[in-house]
């Protein structure tokens, strides 16, 4: 059977509510060589009730669910792209919409031979969103802002990361269309990272293949009060475990192989940057939050989790051990003091 041109995948976990509305967006395509990709992270609302009803009207439509949850939003996008069988991977998550005219405009936006895309998207905020969350959304930069134009060579997409750095300007994994030799070449969605997994695959990808842009309003975020990112952001250990995540970016930055270009176009700027220090930088910060907790407020809780993270990546370690020599500064006791 021939493989259809773009699949459309649809990681669901407790969407019921909005599912609907993101499925009809998907039938409404004008772009119809596609098939769909759902795959169910263990729901306990009506998501798999839905998402079969939908496939039993569409011979293009394929449901799975996995006996064991995946237990993160990445981790089922990944397991979406083991299931899919397109040239061309279109991810839409169940609470966004694409415009009628998605496909077909991603397509053309890829015309030329680049293999990575992103769109413009907008927000669609439901009741009951508080003003902080609201302005967290429509203060971040705009994709078409920093990045004007249909296309974004390597060096200028690595410039727009550096200027903001850690800030996703770039949009949602709704907004993505990414040729599936990406995704074999530089990897998939990271495991590990749960805060901001879809800026760090993002940058992998476009530090390599550069950025095709398509430059339309093609696909509408929705935000609201249950969604996994508005969890994310309420979550106690949400801003612990975002500063580890950054460390684990910058590890990645510095040693792996999917990031020699990057790295290269730090080490060529005037002035240079050097990734170990940056990762150095990084590392140094959230470890020192841990120490602070503990001398400060009594909570020892971050520093073991600081403890197990250093454990889990010991060229975090090594990074760590080689500044105190070069810096002559003892960590003995999670305290710093010059050494005599």
């Amino acid at each position: 059977m021939r493989n259809p041109v773009v699949s459309v995948c649809v990681p669901t976990y407790n969407g019921g509510v909005f599912l609907p509305q993101t499925l009809q967006s998907i039938a409404a395509q004008t772009f119809d060589d596609y098939e769909v990709i759902i795959v169910d992270d263990n729901s306990t609302d009506d998501s798999v009730a839905l998402a079969r009803q939908y496939a039993s009207s569409d011979s293009r439509v394929k449901l799975f669910e996995p006996p064991q949850r995946a237990g993160s939003s990445a981790r089922n996008a990944n397991r979406c792209l083991a299931h899919a069988r397109g040239e061309w991977i279109k991810l839409i998550f169940q609470d966004d919409v694409m415009a009628p005219h998605c496909l077909s405009s991603l397509l053309d936006s890829t015309r030329d031979g680049h293999r990575f895309a992103l769109c413009w998207h907008d927000y669609h905020f439901e009741p009951g969103v508080d003003d902080n969350t609201r302005t967290f959304y429509e203060t971040l930069a705009p994709l078409g802002t920093v990045l004007p134009g249909t296309y974004a060579a390597p060096e200028i997409f690595c410039d727009a990361v550096l200027t903001h750095w850690f800030k996703n300007f770039l949009g949602p994994p709704s907004s993505s269309f990414i040729h599936r030799e990406c995704f074999a070449r530089y990897g998939a969605f990271s495991s590990d990272m749960v805060t901001f997994s879809d800026l760090e695959c993002w940058i992998r990808m476009g530090s390599n293949e550069g950025l095709a842009i398509a430059t339309a309003y093609l696909v509408t975020y929705r935000v609201h009060d249950t969604s996994i990112s508005a969890r994310l952001r309420t979550s106690s250990e949400a801003p612990y475990r975002h500063n580890l995540e950054r460390v684990l970016f910058c590890l990645d930055l510095a040693f792996a192989p999917e990031y020699a270009r990057m790295r290269a176009y730090l080490q060529a700027r005037t002035p240079a940057l050097d990734p170990k220090r940056i990762l150095t930088r990084e590392a140094m910060g959230a470890l020192w939050i841990a120490i602070d907790a503990k001398h400060r407020n009594g909570d020892p809780s971050l520093l073991e989790r600081w403890d197990a993270f250093e454990g889990a990546h010991p060229q975090v370690r090594a990074i760590l051990h080689e500044f105190d020599k070069d810096r002559k500064i003892s960590w003995r006791g999670r305290r710093f003091s010059w050494r005599q």
